[in-house]
C-alpha cells in the first residue's frame, strides 16, 4: 500500500508539471502579444505624428499657395502693361545737327548713337560715259584739288551724262556733274562747308564778269548747239520772245544771250569764261540760265521747255 502510495504521488507531480509549463507559455505569449501591441501602438503614434506633421505641412502649403499665385498675376500684370503701353516719342536733335536713325516708333531712336555730319567720311564718285566728248577727268581732279576732298573717277556706259554720287555714314545720293556749280550744290548738301563757301560766292563773282561784259541781270542766258534738234526749236521762241515786252515791264523786252557751244570768238569766249561754273558740258544743251539767282535748266527727256515756259522763265529772272 505504500508503494502504491509512492506512485500516485509521482503521478500527481508529473500531471502537475505540464499544467504549469502551459501557464508559463500562455503567460509568455500575453506578454509577447502585449509587447506586440506595445509596438503596433508606438507605431501607429509614430505614423500618426507623420500625419500630423504631413497636415500641418499640407495645411502651411495651402497657406502659402494663394500669396505665390498672387505675386505671379501681379508680375504677369506689369509685364503685360509693359509690353502694350504706347512708346513715349522722343524729340528728335534739330534738323541737320545730327544723324539719328529712326526707330520702329517712327521717332528719333534715344539708342542709337548719334553721329555729327562733320565727323562722318564723305565719299565721292565721278561717273561719266565712255563716249562724253565734254567730259573731262582732269577739270574734276582740278576741281578736287581746289576743295580739299577727294573724289574718285569711273566710267559707266549706263548713264546718259556725268553724275556725281555722294555717301556718307549709310546714305548716298546723286546729283547731275555736267558743270561745278551742280557739284558745289550737292556737296554742300551733304554738309561738306567749303563747298558751301564757293557755292556762296559763284553766283556774285558770275554776276560781276557779265556785268563787265555788258550783260545786265535779268538777262536769261541760252547755251545750245546746232547739232541740237531741240535747240532749234528753242531759239525760234526766243527770237519771237526778244520782240515783245516783259508783261509788269512794257518798256523793257525779254533780255537773252545766246552761247553756241562751238562759238570761239573772244567775246563769246569770254563770257563762258564768266559762266564757266555754270555752263554745262556740250552734251547738256539746251540750258537756260538766269543771271540775276543762277538758277538754272536743262532740257531732259523728263522734263523739255516750251515757249510758253521759257516765257515763265524769262519773267521770274526778271522779277528777281
Amino acid at each position: 500500500m505504500a508503494v502504491n502510495s509512492d506512485e500516485s504521488k509521482e503521478s500527481k507531480s508529473r500531471e502537475e508539471k505540464p499544467i504549469e509549463s502551459g501557464f508559463s507559455e500562455s503567460k509568455s505569449n500575453e506578454e509577447n502579444t502585449m509587447e506586440f501591441k506595445s509596438n503596433e501602438s508606438k507605431q501607429e503614434n509614430s505614423t500618426s505624428n507623420k500625419s500630423n506633421r504631413g497636415n500641418s505641412n499640407s495645411n502651411e502649403s495651402k497657406k502659402t499657395n494663394p500669396l505665390l499665385i498672387g505675386v505671379i498675376i501681379v508680375l504677369g500684370l506689369i509685364i503685360v502693361l509693359l509690353l502694350t503701353s504706347p512708346k513715349t516719342p522722343v524729340e528728335c536733335p534739330p534738323s541737320g545737327s545730327c544723324v539719328c536713325p529712326p526707330s520702329d516708333s517712327c521717332v528719333c531712336d534715344p539708342c542709337a548713337p548719334c553721329v555729327e555730319p562733320g565727323d562722318q567720311e564723305l565719299g565721292v564718285m565721278y561717273m561719266y560715259p565712255p563716249m562724253c566728248e565734254g567730259c573731262d577727268p582732269s577739270k574734276i581732279r582740278k576741281l578736287a584739288g581746289e576743295i580739299g576732298l577727294n573724289i574718285d573717277i569711273y566710267t559707266n556706259d549706263a548713264i546718259p551724262f556725268s553724275h556725281i554720287i555722294l555717301t556718307k555714314g549709310n546714305a548716298s545720293t546723286i546729283a547731275s556733274a555736267m558743270n561745278n556749280y551742280n557739284i558745289m550744290v550737292a556737296l554742300c548738301a551733304a554738309k561738306y562747308e567749303k563747298a558751301c563757301d564757293i557755292m556762296a560766292e559763284e553766283p556774285d563773282k558770275m554776276r560781276k564778269c557779265l556785268s563787265e561784259n555788258g550783260v545786265s541781270n535779268e538777262t536769261v542766258v541760252f547755251y545750245y548747239s546746232d547739232e541740237c534738234t531741240q535747240c532749234k526749236k528753242a531759239a525760234r521762241w526766243i527770237r519771237d520772245l526778244e520782240n515783245e515786252s516783259y508783261e509788269d515791264y512794257a518798256n523793257e523786252s525779254y533780255k537773252f544771250l545766246l552761247i553756241n557751244t562751238d562759238d570761239k570768238s573772244v567775246g563769246t569766249v569770254v563770257k563762258k569764261g564768266c559762266l564757266s561754273s555754270f555752263l554745262n558740258i556740250p552734251e547738256g544743251v539746251p540750258q537756260y540760265i538766269c543771271v540775276a539767282n543762277a538758277k538754272s535748266h536743262t532740257d531732259t527727256s523728263q522734263r523739255t521747255f516750251n515757249n510758253l515756259d521759257i516765257r515763265d522763265f524769262a519773267e521770274e529772272c526778271r522779277g528777281v
